[in-house]
C-alpha cells in the first residue's frame, strides 16, 4: 500500500538521520500514526566511536489495523557501520544472523527512497487554495534538558470548490547548538560522507520528496530549516483533514478482505471522535525526538559481530 511505503521510507529516513562519533551515545524516540492503518512507537539508541556505529531499535506495534490483525508488535533491529572496514553488518538478533553490505550500497539505497512511481508523485492538493505561515519560535524551549529553538510551520488549504473540505499540514523542527559531543558529531559526519557520498542534509530532502502527493507545501515550510546550525533534537509531522480517512477503506477498495473494511470502519469512527478543536482529524502524524545524548567511553566489542551470529547465504 502507498501508505505504508510512506511510513516505512519515512523511518528510514529518521533512522540514517542521526550520526555521532568518539564515544557517544544518543537515544531517541520515534512514534508513528498512519490513519487507522498502523501505530507504532520506535526506540532507539547508538553507541559510537571514532569510525565506528551501532544502532539498535526496538520497534512496537502500538495500535491500528495492523495491530488488530495479530501482525507480530514487537521487533529488534541492529545495524553496525564501520567506516575502517568500508562494511555494514545488519543483525536479527531473534534468529541470530546477519548480513554484509558496502558502504557504497547505503549510498544506492538512499538514492531509491528519494523516487517513487510517477503516480504517487502527483500533487493530490491542487484543488486547495492555501495559506502558509513559517516562524522562529520568539524564545528557547527546553526538550528533554536541551536547550532548543524551534521552527514552526503551517500550511492550512481549503478545497476550491468545497469550503467545508480543509487540510492542515504542521512542521515543527526543534535543534539546539548546546549538545556533548557536537565537535565529534560534525567530524564523524564529514567522514561518513566522504565515504558514502551522502550528505546529512540529504535526509531533509527526501521527507520533501516523499511528502510531494502534499504540493509544494512542506518544502516552503522547510526552507527556513536549511542552514540552520545545531543539532536535530525534535522534529514534527501532522496532516490533518476535515475528511480524515476517506470510507476508511485505504487503497484497499472492492478487494479487501473479509472483516477488514468492518475494522477499518471502527477505527475510522474512533477517529472521528478524536477530532481536534477546529474539527480537524488526524491523517499521518510523525514525532522523533533525541531523549539524551553522552560522553561516554564504549567498548571495541560494541562493534564485532556478537558471538553465536550466522551469516545469511545469498542468493
Amino acid at each position: 500500500m502507498k501508505r505504508n511505503y510512506l511510513i516505512f521510507i519515512v523511518v528510514a529516513v529518521i533512522c540514517l538521520a542521526v550520526f555521532a562519533q568518539a564515544d557517544v551515545i544518543i537515544k531517541q524516540k520515534t512514534s508513528i500514526e498512519s490513519s487507522a492503518i498502523m501505530n507504532i512507537e520506535i526506540n532507539g539508541v547508538e553507541y559510537i566511536k571514532g569510525d565506528k556505529n551501532y544502532n539498535s531499535s526496538s520497534t512496537n506495534m502500538v495500535g491500528g489495523m495492523m495491530a488488530m490483525m495479530g501482525k507480530k508488535t514487537t521487533s529488534e533491529f541492529i545495524q553496525i557501520t564501520r567506516l575502517d572496514k568500508d562494511v555494514i553488518w545488519d543483525l536479527d538478533p531473534q534468529n541470530k544472523t546477519y548480513s554484509e553490505s558496502s558502504l557504497a550500497s547505503l549510498q544506492q539505497m538512499m538514492a531509491g527512497t528519494g523516487q517513487t512511481p510517477e503516480s504517487e508523485n502527483e500533487d493530490e492538493t491542487s484543488e486547495y487554495n492555501w495559506t502558509l505561515d513559517v516562524k522562529t519560535s520568539d524564545k528557547d524551549v527546553e526538550i528533554n534538558g536541551f536547550k532548543c529553538t524551534g521552527i514552526i510551520g503551517k500550511a492550512t488549504g481549503i478545497n476550491k470548490n468545497n469550503p467545508e473540505d480543509k487540510m492542515r499540514l504542521t512542521y515543527e523542527y526543534w535543534y539546539a547548538k548546546d549538545v556533548p559531543g557536537l565537535d565529534e558529531l560534525e567530524d564523524y559526519h564529514n567522514k561518513f560522507s566522504k565515504a558514502t557520498g551522502f550528505d546529512i542534509t540529504m535526509p531533509r530532502q527526501h521527507v520533501q520528496k516523499i511528502f510531494n502527493k502534499y504540493g509544494s507545501q512542506f518544502d516552503k515550510m522547510t526552507e527556513k530549516m536549511q542552514g540552520v546550525e545545531g543539532y536535530p533534537i525534535k522534529t514534527v509531522i501532522l496532516v490533518e483533514s476535515t475528511k480524515g480517512v476517506e470510507g476508511g477503506e485505504g487503497d484497499y477498495g472492492e478487494e479487501m478482505p473479509p472483516g477488514m473494511k468492518e475494522m477499518l470502519s471502527g477505527l475510522s469512527n474512533k477517529k472521528q471522535s478524536q477530532k481536534s478543536e477546529s474539527d480537524m482529524i488526524k491523517v499521518f502524524s510523525l514525532s522523533n525526538e533525541i531523549l539524551s545524548i553522552e560522553k561516554k567511553n564504549v567498548d571495541d566489542s560494541k562493534f564485532e559481530i556478537p558471538e553465536g551470529y550466522k551469516k545469511k547465504e545469498t542468493h
